[in-house]
């Protein structure tokens, strides 16, 4: 399916400079015209740069736990970061407490942060049972069966969550999730701009939009959600790297090697984003050549874009896919 670009930046940027600048014997960029020699200094091989999208676990992985000592309530060894604590914790007062929907549902998120992905879904699930209006643990849920490879079911589980709140900024963007990971691009972006018109200040929304232009191999129209997340939240590793791999795959080397070194001081242990700072930092320096880019200003651009389908009644629409329920109504079993 063909996705239009959300926004032209021709009287902001200038032409970019061939790709080939950015990387020192890794994959070919995707922008290099064929035939043209890559003049780079050698370097050893290493990793290309990724995007992330929101719903896995944070930036930096969480350290687990081999013998965790069980004190206190598991809502606050959870609260604390001690998830696999907080799982067993958990687990035992559900023993006692087994209509606890609220419980089930903290449950599945300690299992899912503590990557037992089995129990988490189990556990969103008997919430799900208990607490068949409850929107959070259907999301729960969803993200879990997304983390599993199982987009189909996770898309039916978010369905129902925008059913019982269309207004759910959070079910709509897990739901554009799970139809990109379905191949459903235009229903997608569809979704990410419904977020959008919903909460334009969403940082995880533009991050993901921003991130499928990148999957999309669209650099150029994934900057400016990018750069509008990271003027929204300059401190947020994640965004700095995303922002980064568009700068770097758009031809804007010398700003992708800042937006890397603004990831790796926000978190030091950020892997992904240490890595694309080491090889970029191997070819590019103060003295690379690029166009003129200025990052506020195509937030900016992006921003007014959002304000433009507002204005030209790109309004919220109803989700035809997923009519509201009833108050009578039953929800699925799963």
């Amino acid at each position: 399916m063909s996705v239009t670009r959300s926004f032209r930046r021709q009287s902001v940027l200038a032409a970019s400079v061939p790709v080939a600048l950015l990387l020192a014997a890794a994959c070919d960029p995707p922008r290099r015209k064929s035939g043209e020699e890559a003049k780079v200094p050698e370097a050893p091989p290493v990793a290309p740069a990724t995007a992330i999208p929101a719903g896995g676990l944070p930036p930096r992985v969480v350290p687990t736990e081999s013998e965790p000592a069980i004190t206190g309530t598991g809502e606050d060894a959870y609260r604390a970061g001690r998830f696999k604590e907080a799982k067993v914790l958990l687990a035992a007062e559900l023993a006692s407490r087994p209509e606890d929907a609220g419980r089930f549902h903290l449950l599945g998120l300690a299992a899912w942060k503590s990557g037992d992905w089995r129990a988490a879904e189990k556990a969103f699930d008997r919430a799900i049972a208990l607490e068949p209006r409850g929107v959070r643990s259907y999301l729960g849920a969803a993200r879990v069966l997304l983390d599993l490879g199982r987009s189909q079911e996770a898309l039916e589980r978010v369905e129902h969550a925008v059913r019982l709140d269309s207004t759910s900024v959070d079910a709509i963007r897990v739901q554009a999730r799970a139809q990109a990971k379905l191949g459903h691009v235009d229903d997608a972006v569809a979704s990410y701009r419904r977020a959008l018109l919903l909460d334009e200040q969403d940082v995880w929304t533009l991050n993901n939009l921003g991130v499928l232009y990148l999957d999309l191999g669209d650099p150029d129209a994934a900057l400016g959600p990018l750069a509008r997340a990271v003027q929204l939240r300059p401190e947020s590793p994640v965004f700095q790297n995303n922002l980064g791999v568009a700068l770097e795959q758009d031809g804007y080397p010398l700003a992708a090697r800042r937006a890397f070194e603004a990831a790796v001081r926000a978190d030091s242990g950020y892997a992904k984003a240490v890595a694309n700072l080491q090889r970029i930092g191997a070819v590019v320096t103060d003295s690379t050549r690029e166009g003129p880019l200025s990052l506020a200003k195509v937030a900016d651009l992006f921003r007014l874009e959002i304000g433009m389908w507002r204005d030209s009644a790109v309004k919220l629409e109803p989700i035809d896919s997923v009519a509201p329920l009833r108050p009578d109504s039953t929800p699925p079993r799963f």
